[in-house]
């Protein structure tokens, strides 16, 4: 009879134990997700940035192609003149980012790295990892402007929010600047009264800003009334801080000069183009509230819309913050400005999370329990999906991509014949060419004179052009390869990031 009894007792006992240990379990994971939670987050964060560098070949706008690396090719000789903006012959551009290509090129040189499409995956990666370190210590400074329950948020949200990794891996002058912002307002914020040699070096850093990209003069605009009506800094502070910019622009005006042949002031000269003739406004204009429709709709709606909220909220409740003078002050400001593009907000989008963060400590303690957790799933998601959109796609259609794929078929014994229209051609941006891609020779035809029975042709055309299609489809070409994969288009439905018929798709005979 006792052992009948202990019989019948000890799976209850096992399964009790079981069941403690499964608890033991799950308390220590969550307790070490809690202790490494910002080592996972910075891990995970180099994965995404370091996957988004590689798979984000080309370009978003010509501009960061052809204003800054073919401006660099022409000084080292490795161009022609049919790749040169006429921002060159204008003499309007900084040319400091040019020079520091330059360099990187230089280097790649003296070690062999003579493929085009890798010195510019290099110039990403290190302006991945730049963009990272910049972004941990703002973060670091600025986590004092939000509640300490949500710093692993704000951390995490500064890193990850879905735009950031594929604007923050570009080597163009937005994300230059945006790395100086970011560098300068986390100063700012860790030094409310600064030392004069702090000052000057927060002079050097805006100096360098404003030499990346003119428009930085904006958020310059904020954060200096900022230290003057809100910091109230001393004159020795700020006579610290002009210092240091003015050494950055004298620099950079016998920079430019050394670069264009001749004497010239560059910030005088594009305010004069661009303001004075109005030629930046040949180039499109909207209304003065462009930008917030932009904001509303591209990051997608349910972000667009937090977004607004959040910028309403945080400008409000925390109107002594250096973030929201430089944020708003440089909104405001290119709003006056009759030519918008998305890409003139890349310099404050790493901001975009602060004020995210802002609206949800306003908000969310309005909120029931399952409220919550509807719309931070809801936000999640979202994210998410455009992460893993905007890490699997090249720039832009992928029209460098498709450079890329037709240059390796060139290395084919027999060569490779380029059979495109005006309008799927990789090799022609309007009435530029890209010379730095051309990395082996690539022999390019109109479609109409395509020698069918020439071995190494590779026909590009886009998916709305279905009467060549017909044609080199039943002249035995096939599909090989599209410059965004086709996977990525139900995604892309939902975010919108890239036109769908504009997509290049190569096809090859067999």
């Amino acid at each position: 009879m006792k052992q009948k009894d202990s019989l019948t007792i000890c799976p209850q006992k096992n399964n009790d134990c079981h069941q403690r240990q499964e608890e033991g379990n799950k308390m220590w994971m969550k307790n070490f997700i809690l202790e490494h939670i910002y080592a996972i987050i910075c891990i995970l964060a180099v994965l995404v940035y370091l996957v988004t560098a590689i798979n984000s070949v080309g370009y978003i706008h010509p501009d960061e192609h052809f204003q800054i690396i073919e401006f660099a090719q022409w000084k080292l000789g490795n161009n022609t003149s049919r790749a040169l903006a006429w921002e060159y012959g204008s003499q309007i551009r900084p040319t400091l980012q040019p020079v520091l290509a330059m360099g990187v090129f230089r280097c790649c040189g003296w070690v062999g790295m003579d493929n085009p499409f890798h010195q510019a995956t290099l110039l990403r990666i290190m302006m991945a990892l730049l963009m990272l370190l910049a972004t941990g210590y703002y973060v670091r400074a600025a986590k004092e402007e939000v509640f300490p329950r949500y710093h692993s948020a704000f951390y995490a949200l500064s890193l990850l929010f879905w735009l950031l990794p594929v604007i923050n891996v570009r080597f163009s002058s937005e994300t230059m600047s945006s790395l100086c912002l970011l560098l300068l307002l986390a100063n700012m914020v860790k030094y409310k009264l600064p030392t004069p040699l702090c000052a000057f070096m927060m002079g050097v850093v805006a100096g360098l800003g404003f030499e990346f990209r003119f428009q930085f003069a904006f958020a310059l605009l904020g954060l200096g009334l900022w230290a003057l009506l809100v910091c109230r800094y001393g004159w020795r502070a700020i006579l610290s801080v002009l210092g240091g910019f003015t050494v950055v622009i004298l620099s950079c005006t016998l920079l430019d000069s050394w670069f264009y042949g001749n004497f010239v002031f560059t910030p005088y000269q594009y305010f004069h183009v661009n303001i004075i003739e109005k030629v930046a406004a040949n180039f499109g204009v909207s209304p003065w509230y462009g930008f917030l429709l932009m904001l509303l709709y591209v990051p997608t709606l349910i972000f667009g819309i937090a977004l607004l909220l959040s910028l309403v909220i945080g400008s409000v409740r925390h109107y002594r913050s250096p973030m929201v003078w430089a944020f708003m002050s440089f909104l405001i400001c290119h709003s006056l400005v009759a030519h918008k593009e998305l890409r003139f907000l890349f310099p404050v989008m790493p901001l975009v999370p602060l004020f995210l963060i802002w609206g949800y400590e306003t908000v969310g303690k309005h909120l029931n329990k399952v409220l919550k957790v509807v719309l931070l799933f809801l936000l999640f998601t979202v994210n998410t999906g455009g992460l893993v959109l905007m890490m699997s796609k090249p720039a832009g259609e992928g029209k460098t991509a498709m450079m890329q794929y037709v240059c390796s078929q060139s290395r084919a014994p027999q060569g490779v014949t380029l059979s495109a229209t005006e309008e799927s051609n990789p090799f022609w941006e309007s009435y530029l060419v890209p010379d730095f891609y051309q990395w082996s020779p690539v022999r390019v035809d109109n479609i109409d004179a395509l020698p069918h029975e020439k071995k190494g042709t590779v026909v590009v055309l886009t998916p709305n052009d279905s009467v060549h299609r017909e044609r080199i489809l039943r002249q035995g070409f096939v599909e090989t390869y599209r410059s965004v994969p086709q996977w990525l288009e139900k995604l892309n439905a939902f975010y919108q990031t890239y036109d769908a018929g504009r997509v290049l798709i190569a096809y090859e005979k067999e």
